[in-house]
């Protein structure tokens, strides 16, 4: 999922297990900058999120058996679940991608991101949580076979991060929903708005 900036500056991303690579385009679609560093290592990194300052992701703890993976096994059926070790939190600074910094929060499961921004050196940012990958290996196979599917709820959630302190809280909301979405003139900024 490419961020668009209003101004047409584009970010986006690629993983390759301990690897992620950040691009920079220009509003005409040259490319600015890229950079490939080490990461934390998940299976699966679906999306990110920027604020004025940062490129922000969460690596949740997936793991890839490739023993089920040679063995024939779907991608998906072979991801696994480490919900007893933390997720991590990688925040990049977007004027310099060699200077990032790694926090940690509780086990979680998310697809998609809404929005970030930040100010007096705080990110705040919401994204769809879910508790852990039962939807993704249970829902998605189903899905593919044309099946009906009962899902998990997945809940809005919303991290402050505090770079001054290295510190993340986090506060959560009932609301069953997915696919959260800014008006496209505040990604990156402060919005009042999010749709879902």
């Amino acid at each position: 999922h490419p961020k668009v900036e209003a101004d047409g500056t584009m970010w986006n991303f690629g993983t390759m297990l301990d690897k992620v690579v950040m691009y920079q385009f220009s509003p005409q679609g040259k490319l600015v900058k890229h950079h490939v560093m080490k990461c934390p290592r998940s299976a699966m990194v679906h999306d990110f999120v920027v604020s004025q300052k940062h490129l922000i992701f969460i690596f949740s703890p997936i793991a890839l058996n490739m023993d089920l993976l040679h063995s024939g096994r779907s991608m998906v059926n072979s991801m696994e679940w480490k919900g007893n070790e933390s997720s991590k939190v990688l925040i990049v600074e977007k004027a310099d991608f060699t200077k990032s910094r790694i926090l940690e929060i509780p086990a979680l499961m998310l697809f998609h991101f809404g929005n970030a921004w930040e100010e007096n050196n705080v990110i705040r940012l919401d994204f769809v949580k879910s508790e852990d990958l039962r939807n993704f290996n249970t829902w998605m196979p189903k899905i593919m076979r044309g099946e009906d599917v009962t899902s998990e709820p997945s809940t809005p959630a919303f991290l402050t991060i505090d770079l001054n302190r290295n510190k993340i809280s986090m506060t959560e909301r009932s609301e069953t929903l997915e696919f959260p979405r800014v008006d496209p003139r505040v990604v990156g900024q402060r919005n009042q708005f999010l749709y879902y």
